[in-house]
């Protein structure tokens, strides 16, 4: 229902308070928790539940979140479903998951696969003629103006940085590399 989207936005909202403004991730969890428990599929809550798990050095469960976040996306994109906001949580999830398989688990082969794929998503997001066909249903069913949609990419494009992956990737080629002497 339309209210209990307004309560999971404001426990998500009250969350977003405790986590940036008093640096508090323990009761900005329980705020983005509440957030989820009202709607299950609610996918920036539950990314925000991932963040906190993560400072709390949680990372079996901070992972485990990410991966919901992504199935979720990946939901959307199979259909065709993607807003650049929807794009750019989908980013960050699997850059996050790299960055725990690498640090936390030390497999720098999955982190190189989990890069590859972020390089192919940024690939598509820079052809301007993708843009269109990702979001296509997206337009149709939302009656989105392509031309803000437009703008909404660029500001996306602007905001995300696919050089850091590219810089991490290649860092890990190079140890693998390394090893294989």
């Amino acid at each position: 229902t339309a209210e209990s989207a307004y309560n999971a936005f404001a426990w998500y909202k009250m969350g977003n308070i405790w986590q940036k403004n008093y640096k508090d991730s323990a009761i900005a969890l329980e705020h983005f928790k509440k957030a989820v428990n009202i709607n299950p599929s609610y996918y920036r809550a539950i990314y925000k539940v991932a963040e906190c798990e993560y400072m709390l050095e949680n990372f079996n469960i901070s992972e485990t979140l990410y991966k919901r976040v992504i199935e979720l996306l990946q939901n959307n994109y199979a259909k065709g479903i993607l807003s650049p906001l929807d794009i750019e949580y989908l980013y960050k999830s699997n850059f996050n998951i790299a960055r725990i398989e690498v640090t936390q688990y030390g497999d720098i082969f999955e982190a190189v696969r989990i890069y590859k794929w972020i390089e192919e998503l940024w690939e598509r997001i820079l052809d301007d003629t993708s843009v269109n066909n990702i979001c296509f249903i997206y337009i149709f069913v939302s009656e989105f103006n392509e031309k803000i949609l437009t703008n909404l990419y660029q500001v996306l494009k602007n905001k995300l940085d696919v050089n850091n992956v590219k810089e991490e990737r290649n860092s890990l080629e190079s140890t693998i590399a390394v090893k294989a002497y």
